[in-house]
This record gives C-alpha cells, sequence and structure tokens, in this order.
C-alpha cells in the first residue's frame, strides 16, 4: 500500500473511535490481534456487544467483541 507507520497507526486508531475494529494487547513481544467487529449485526437495534473477559474473570467494559 506504500504507507508508512504513523499513517497506519492513525488509520487504525480512527478506527478504533469509531468502534470498527478492537485492538487486544498480548505483551511479551507479540503482536496485537486486531478484531473486525460484525457490522451486520450492529444495523440491529436489539444488538448488544458481547463483554471480553480476561482469564482472571474480570471484565473491562472498554474490551467488547
Amino acid at each position: 500500500m506504500h504507507l508508512g507507520n504513523k499513517k497506519i497507526n492513525k488509520m487504525l486508531k480512527e478506527l478504533e473511535a469509531h468502534n470498527l475494529i478492537y485492538r487486544s494487547h498480548q505483551g511479551l513481544g507479540k503482536p496485537n490481534k486486531i478484531y473486525v467487529y460484525d457490522l451486520l449485526k450492529a444495523d440491529n437495534s436489539n444488538w448488544l456487544p458481547k463483554q471480553f473477559k480476561h482469564r482472571k474473570g474480570r471484565t473491562n467494559e472498554k474490551e467488547i467483541l
């Protein structure tokens, strides 16, 4: 695509700000996982996003799948 790192990061932040993607941090030098939200379900007025649970059982409201 011939785009620089700054442009890609800016585009990813914009997609995340509009709730179109979710980035999960893995740590330990591993790359982040990027999840794309199901846009067809978002059109449904009864649709509510599922919450992502940590391995320890805690739920973080920012982490929604």
